[in-house]
């Protein structure tokens, strides 16, 4: 096989990041963690660039630069770490990465392309009626994966009783049509 490139140029470490994609001047590739392609040939990956450390992480998806970290979407300031990422056929991109909270911090959110979907400490109905539990708040997102329907599936962890003890924490899988 051949390297891939982007913007003519190649997508490997410690080479250039093409202006013309995205790169800003003087960024280069650095490292490279979530990636997938569909059947139809829409393709995406996620990663780091160098030398900066503030708006380093980038979700490419064919071929051009799509969300970097600073970005704002839906209300939210990306920052820090791309925790999962996945791409279903109709190149939709379900994606978790840190957002700054003013009051909370860091907090992990869930992002199909540019819309917010939840984010930690956001209430999530745990029995299945439709209904969210005003005491079972997210405290931690891990996988996730959009289906061609584009329904979300995602792990996470729970506070049931909103205590901020880890002692009640649940795991769940959850499901949200988007």
């Amino acid at each position: 096989g051949a390297v891939l490139t982007a913007g003519g140029s190649p997508v490997q470490e410690g080479t250039p990041i093409p202006a013309s994609i995205g790169g800003l001047a003087g960024e280069n590739w650095d490292n490279f963690d979530y990636c997938g392609i569909t059947e139809s040939g829409q393709w995406f990956f996620t990663g780091d660039t160098e030398p900066s450390t503030t708006d380093d992480e980038i979700i490419v998806k064919n071929g051009l630069i799509l969300y970097r970290e600073g970005q704002t979407l839906d209300g939210e300031v990306l920052f820090g770490s791309i925790d999962d990422a996945y791409m279903n056929e109709a190149g939709n991109i379900a994606f978790i990465w840190d957002v700054v909270d003013a009051t909370a911090g860091d907090l992990e959110a869930l992002f199909v392309n540019s819309k917010l979907i939840l984010k930690e400490g956001d209430a999530v109905d745990l029995d299945g009626d439709g209904t969210v539990e005003p005491t079972s708040l997210l405290v931690n997102l891990t996988d996730v994966v959009i289906g061609a329907d584009n329904i979300v599936y995602f792990a996470g962890t729970v506070d049931v009783n909103g205590t901020s003890s880890t002692s009640d924490d649940i795991e769940a899988l959850f499901r949200v049509e988007c």
